[in-house]
């Protein structure tokens, strides 16, 4: 089953799951391990995707928290999403938060960057429409 939307609020919620990042031109596929929330009930089916077309490679980034301080500072580096991608192309991603907006996804989370866990916050603008995909 496939369901499309572009403005709505999506039909899922990602919080609290893993998912790792399947690059395939403009599209970006968020492949989760465990099922995703439906905002009604929990499916534990592996084969759930979230596919996102049109992707803007170029503005698409990825905050990476390096280190925290005892008096509340950070510090960390930016780099563009594709570029993560291509250096971590396994990458497994913790998904905590999430917030949608026109044409923007914004995922906050922990990823093993590195050979170490840090924080992370993914930026993913796009032009198209964004596909929720169940058993396909």
């Amino acid at each position: 089953m496939r369901t499309e939307y572009r403005f709505n609020p999506p039909p899922y919620s990602l919080h609290d799951l893993p998912v790792r990042f399947v690059v395939d031109g403009d599209q970006l596929t968020l492949v989760t391990e465990y099922g995703v929330s439906d905002n009604s009930q929990f499916s534990a089916n592996d084969s759930w995707r979230i596919e996102i077309r049109s992707v803007d490679w170029f503005d698409s980034c990825v905050d990476i928290t390096t280190s925290k301080e005892a008096d509340g500072s950070f510090s960390g580096k930016r780099v563009n999403l594709s570029e993560l991608l291509k250096r971590c192309p396994d990458l497994r991603f913790d998904v905590m938060t999430e917030q949608f907006g026109v044409n923007r996804i914004r995922l906050r989370g922990r990823a093993n960057i590195d050979g170490e866990y840090r924080k992370i916050t993914v930026e993913i603008y796009h032009a198209g429409n964004i596909g929720y995909v169940i058993g396909e």
